[in-house]
This record gives C-alpha cells, sequence and structure tokens, in this order.
C-alpha cells in the first residue's frame, strides 16, 4: 500500500524565489498542454495521448530556455496531471451519455490562473534525502524537519506551499502490508450513527460526542476580514491573514478527527458507519455548512486508515431508511428532522432519534437486516 510522510520544509529566500519560479513555469506548461489537446479534440477530434505531448517538451525548452531550469521529469509531471485531468473529464461525459450523471456536473478542465499551480512533484529522481537536508535538483539543498523516520520505499516527492507561504514536502512510500492483529484488548463492536449535533452517536451506552464546530466559531473573525479586504488597501495582508483563518481551521478538523479515530479504534474491535456521499447531501442543503464542519467523510477516512495498522474492522453498510426504520421490529416509521424521538407505533419502542439509527447500523453491520428491503432476519435486536 502506499503511504505519505508530509514534512515541513523552511527555504532560504533565493530558494523560495527558485520555487516560485519553477511552479510558474509548470502552470504555464500545464496550460499549453491542456490548451493544445483540448483545442485538438475540439476542433479536429483528435485525441492526443500523454506520450505525444510529452515529446514537444524538447522544442518547448528550445524556443522557452528558462524551462531548463527546471528538472525534465518536474516538466514531464505536468503532462501527466493534464492527462489525468482529461482522462477524468471524458468518464465523466461517457456517464452523461450513460445517463448516471447531469450534464450539470461535466466541467471541463480548466486553465490554472496566477498562483493556482500549487505543487510540483518528483516521480522518480531530482531529490536526495540526507539527515535534515532535502536536496532538490535545480532548486539546492533545503531545511527539512524530518520528525519521523519514512517507511518503504520512496516512489514520489511532491513539493507543495501553503495559501499562508509554509512549503511540505510529500514522500509517497510503498509499504508492506502486514497481516492485521489487534493491538488494543477490546473486542466490543459499535454502530455510529454521524450528525449534525450531535456529532456521533454510539449504539451502546457511550455518551455522544457533540460537534467542535470549528468553522462556525471563526465566523465572526472571517467576516470582519472580508469586510475589510472590500474597504482597506492593503488587500493582500488581508488576504494573507484569511487564508491564516481557513488554515487553522482545516487544521482543526484534521486534528480532532485523527483524535476521535484513535479512541474509536482503541475503545472498539470492529466499527460500523453508514456509507455516507456527503457531496451529495450538502447539495442545496440548508444544513451544508454545519454538515462540511462537522468532516463526516474525513472521520470515516481517518478511522479506516488507522484500523489498517491496528488491526480493528471498519464496516460500511447501506445508510437508507436507518433514521427511519425502527430497531426494535423492523417496521418504517416516517419521521421530519424536526422529530427527535422515535416512537413506534408498531412495538411501542420510545428512544432517542439518533441512538435509534445508531442500533439500526449496528444491526445492518453484522447482518440482523438485509439492506436491500430491510427485512428482519433475527428478532432479538440490539436494543438499550
Amino acid at each position: 500500500m502506499l503511504k505519505a510522510y508530509r514534512f515541513r520544509l523552511y527555504p532560504s529566500k533565493s530558494q523560495v524565489t527558485r520555487l516560485r519560479d519553477t511552479f510558474e513555469m509548470c502552470r504555464q506548461v500545464y496550460n499549453r498542454a491542456l490548451k493544445h489537446r483540448m483545442d485538438a479534440w475540439d476542433k479536429r477530434e483528435e485525441n492526443l495521448s500523454y506520450y505525444d505531448e510529452k515529446k514537444t517538451l524538447p522544442l518547448l525548452k528550445k524556443e522557452h530556455p528558462e524551462l531548463k531550469e527546471v528538472h525534465s521529469q518536474v516538466l514531464q509531471d505536468t503532462h501527466q496531471r493534464v492527462n489525468l485531468a482529461l482522462q477524468a473529464y471524458w468518464r465523466r461525459c461517457k456517464e452523461v451519455k450513460a445517463g448516471t450523471r447531469s450534464p450539470k456536473e461535466v466541467g471541463k478542465p480548466r486553465l490554472k490562473g496566477l498562483n493556482q499551480y500549487k505543487s510540483i512533484t518528483y516521480p522518480q529522481g531530482g531529490w536526495k534525502l540526507q539527515g535534515n537536508t532535502l536536496t532538490l535538483s535545480k532548486i539546492g539543498d533545503v531545511k527539512i524537519k524530518l520528525h519521523r523516520k519514512l517507511q518503504g520505499e520512496v516512489k514520489t516527492v511532491t513539493i507543495s506551499r501553503t495559501q499562508t507561504g509554509k512549503w511540505f514536502v510529500s514522500f509517497s512510500c510503498e509499504v508492506e502490508v502486514k497481516p492485521r492483529q489487534r493491538k488494543f484488548k477490546s473486542k466490543r463492536v459499535v454502530g455510529i450513527d454521524l450528525g449534525v449535533n450531535p456529532l456521533v452517536t454510539f449504539s451502546d451506552e457511550s455518551d455522544p460526542i457533540l460537534p467542535p464546530r470549528f468553522l462556525i466559531q471563526a465566523e465572526r473573525r472571517i467576516k470582519k476580514l472580508n469586510n475589510k479586504f472590500r474597504t482597506s488597501g492593503y488587500s493582500d495582508k488581508v488576504r494573507l491573514e484569511l487564508a491564516r483563518v481557513y488554515e487553522k481551521i482545516a487544521n482543526q478538523r484534521l486534528d480532532f478527527a485523527q483524535k476521535l479515530a484513535q479512541k474509536l479504534i482503541y475503545s472498539y474491535s470492529t466499527i460500523i458507519f453508514e456509507d455516507l456521499e456527503t457531496k451529495e447531501l450538502v447539495h442545496e442543503n440548508y444544513l451544508a455548512k454545519r454538515i462540511l464542519d462537522a468532516t463526516w467523510g474525513k472521520l470515516v477516512n481517518m478511522t479506516q486508515f488507522k484500523a489498517e495498522s491496528a488491526g480493528t474492522e471498519v464496516i460500511l453498510v447501506d445508510p437508507r431508511n436507518t433514521t427511519q426504520m425502527c430497531s426494535a421490529c423492523g417496521k418504517i416509521v416516517y419521521k421530519e428532522l424536526k422529530d427527535r424521538v422515535h416512537s413506534c407505533p408498531y412495538c411501542g419502542l420510545v428512544l432517542d432519534r439518533d441512538k435509534n439509527a445508531a442500533i439500526n447500523i449496528y444491526n445492518r453491520g453484522i447482518g440482523l437486516y438485509t439492506s436491500d428491503n430491510n427485512k428482519l432476519l433475527i428478532i432479538d435486536a440490539h436494543v438499550f
């Protein structure tokens, strides 16, 4: 499996200048390749391949000698990115023809604007790591904060920058997948319902976890900076401050998801989630901001990733009717979003709405219910 290691870089002022110039030249090569391939298809219906476009690099270097200051494999990677973007575009077009995707969701690949090309990749060579120094071809020796050892074989090295001017390097390493062995003593199984408030509801007696709401807490600061951005003449300074606020929110969300995922895999041997499509849920939903702030997808992904090495099993189940179905008798009891209590007219079960959903997720995960028609297979449901 591939595992990424991300470290902070501290380039000098001259190295920052070279990195920015490299990013800008890669952006121009990317835009040229994308426009060339799109024009070939739109005008002549000619589908140029990645290799056809890569052959133009020597001629391009003769026309623009400054491209010789960029490592050859980094330039080749820009064509690979164009190729991947076009492949995804054509795949979406095929899905529209098949009727599985709306035409509004196709979206042609766009040209990169100024400062929108935010990373470069060394696919094979051009770099060397020695101690706390990362040597990059055409850039020089860059100081790196190596806070942990790399494992496995390094496949690619990606240099990136954030909106706040921070530089990072990501090593994509191929590590050997070892047979999973349970590291912790717990053998408990739990179903988890993800919501807006509370964020996590367990199917057992554990207390629910409230959402942190990092974005909502920072809204006042964001609105103040947006108003200042529209009226102030120091727009670059305000833009940087606004980027720092959003970066802090992203770091807080990631830290929260990491710690909660670690807590889950330490407490349970099997964790059952709903297989939610967050993008569909936030589409034209007045709770979209709260759903995105809850970071459901990040929590599930982090739990799955950590479970691989911890020997914990993560199961994703069909989310259909987990809220509407009664966890005791399996009957459908329709509820609106404002209805926070599940009251079954068939068996008389009265339970918190989210707790009922969590128990249904548990039951579906261990096979008490089928996922297609919600047919009850075992009468003894997991109810507390």
